[in-house]
C-alpha cells in the first residue's frame, strides 16, 4: 500500500521530477564514463609485473670520443672490453648482488617486438612478444620467475647456452595456442629462418610499467656483442646498501670508468619508475578530481532541490509523525523516492549510451556491468547525502508548529 502511494506521489509531482530525471540522465553516463576510464587505467596494477624493481639501479654508459685528449688508444673491441671491466668492478663491490648488461629494462620503452615461428613444424600462428636481450645475470637483477618451477640458476644457464625464454601471451592464447607447448622446440626469430633459437622455459611476462599490460608476450634472448654496444648496465644492490654503493661509486673511479668508457651516474629504478608513470598518475588524479568536482556540483544542486522539496512537505511529514510514523520510516520513504527517480533515469541513459561506449571503450561485458553499478552507487550516495540534511531538518520541526504554519 505504501509503495503504491509513493509511486502515486511521484506521478503527481511529475513536473518537478522530470527535470530531476533529465539531470540524472546526464550525470549518470558521465560518472559511468569516468569510472570506466579509471578501471581501464588501473585494472592491471594488481597483475604480476614479472620483476622486482626494488634495490635496482641503472647506469647509462658513455664513451670518450677519439677526438678528445682524454681518449686512450685501445685494442679492437675496446669499448666492450672497457664496459665489461666496469661490470666486473661493480660485481666485486660488497654492496652489490648482481650486475647485468641489457638493452631493455622495466619503466623504459626502448624495446621492439618481433615474431617467433616454429622451425621443425608447420604452424601459421606466430608467437609475438616484446624482445629484450640481456646477459644471464639479468635473471638475478630483476628476480625473474619461471612458470614451470625452474630456479633462477637454471634460467641463467639457459640464457648462457643461447636459449630463449618466453612468457604467457594473450594474443597467442586467443588463437588456441599455449606457450608451454613451445618449451624445448626450435624457432626462428623474425623473418630470417637462419636465426634459430631453442625455447628454454616460460617465465612471467615482464611488463613495461605498473599500469600497462601488453597483449603480446615477452621474448628474453641472450644479448649479442652488437647490442652490447648501445646497452645499459643494470644492477641489484643488497637491502639497505644503496646509499653505500652510491658513495663508493662517487669516490671510486674503478666503479664508474675504465679507460674510454664511463658512467656519469647510477639512477634508482624507483626514480625511473616515478618519472615514467608520472603522466599516467596525473591522468588518474585528474579524472578523480573531475569526478569529485562533478559529485560536489551534483550534491549542491540536489541539496538545493531537496531542500525546497522538504520545505514544501513539512506539513506532510508532521501529519505522518502524528499518525505514528517513525523518523526512520519517513527517512526511508524520502530515500526510496530518490532511488526510484534514479532508476527511472538510469534505464534510458544506459540504453542511449551503451552502444556508443562499446565503440570507444573495449571492455568485457562484465566490466561494463560492474562499472555501471559502481557509477550508479556513486550517484545514489550523492542523492542520499543530499537528502539527509534537508530531511533531518524537516523532521526536527515539532508537528504542532509545522501544522500551524500550514
Amino acid at each position: 500500500m505504501m509503495k503504491r502511494k509513493l509511486f502515486k506521489q511521484i506521478k503527481n509531482d511529475w513536473r518537478e521530477n522530470v527535470w530531476f530525471i533529465v539531470e540524472l540522465m546526464v550525470v549518470f553516463p558521465v560518472i559511468w564514463y569516468l569510472v570506466a576510464m579509471l578501471y581501464l587505467q588501473t585494472k592491471d596494477t594488481f597483475l604480476p609485473r614479472g620483476f622486482d624493481h626494488e634495490n635496482v639501479y641503472v647506469g647509462d654508459p658513455s664513451y670518450v670520443s677519439d677526438k678528445s685528449p682524454k681518449h686512450v688508444e685501445s685494442e679492437e673491441n675496446g669499448y666492450l672490453n672497457d664496459l665489461e671491466e666496469i661490470v666486473r668492478s661493480l660485481s666485486k663491490n660488497p654492496n652489490v648482488e648482481s650486475v647485468a648488461i641489457t638493452d631493455s629494462y622495466p619503466y623504459n620503452y626502448n624495446f621492439m617486438g618481433n615474431n617467433l615461428m616454429l622451425l621443425d613444424e608447420v604452424d601459421s600462428v606466430s608467437y609475438y612478444g616484446n624482445t629484450r636481450t640481456a646477459t644471464p645475470e639479468y635473471i638475478d637483477v630483476l628476480k625473474i620467475k619461471s612458470r614451470t618451477g625452474k630456479t633462477r640458476e637454471q634460467l641463467k644457464a639457459m640464457l648462457a647456452r643461447g636459449e630463449v625464454l618466453i612468457s604467457d601471451n594473450d594474443f597467442y592464447n586467443e588463437l588456441g595456442r599455449d606457450p608451454m607447448n613451445l618449451i624445448g622446440k626450435r624457432m626462428y626469430y623474425g623473418s630470417d629462418s637462419s636465426d634459430v633459437y631453442r625455447i628454454g622455459d616460460v617465465i612471467e611476462k615482464i611488463r613495461r610499467n605498473d599500469y600497462e599490460n601488453t597483449s603480446g608476450g615477452t621474448i628474453l634472448m641472450p644479448i649479442t656483442e652488437e647490442n652490447k654496444a648501445w646497452a645499459d648496465i643494470i644492477l641489484r644492490v643488497k637491502d639497505g646498501r644503496g646509499a653505500y654503493l652510491l658513495d663508493d661509486f662517487t669516490n671510486n673511479p674503478e666503479l664508474n670508468s675504465h679507460r674510454n668508457v664511463y658512467l656519469t651516474s647510477l639512477q634508482s629504478m624507483d626514480d625511473i619508475r616515478e618519472s615514467n608513470q608520472r603522466s599516467i598518475v596525473l591522468s588518474i588524479r585528474s579524472r578523480v578530481m573531475i569526478m569529485v568536482f562533478l559529485l560536489v556540483t551534483i550534491f549542491l544542486g540536489l541539496l538545493g532541490s531537496f531542500w525546497y522539496r522538504m520545505q514544501q512537505r513539512t506539513g506532510e511529514i508532521a501529519i505522518r509523525k502524528i499518525c505514528g510514523a517513525r523518523r526512520r520510516d519517513i527517512f526511508a520513504r524520502v530515500i526510496s523516492e530518490g532511488m526510484i527517480l534514479l532508476l527511472i533515469a538510469a534505464v534510458p541513459a544506459t540504453a542511449c549510451v551503451l552502444p556508443f561506449a562499446s565503440d570507444y571503450l573495449t571492455m568485457p561485458v562484465v566490466a561494463y556491468i560492474c562499472t555501471g553499478l559502481v557509477a550508479l552507487a556513486i550517484v545514489a550516495l550523492g542523492i542520499i547525502l543530499s537528502l539527509w540534511y534537508p530531511a533531518r531538518k524537516a523532521m526536527s520541526i515539532e508537528p504542532a508548529e509545522a501544522i500551524k504554519t500550514e
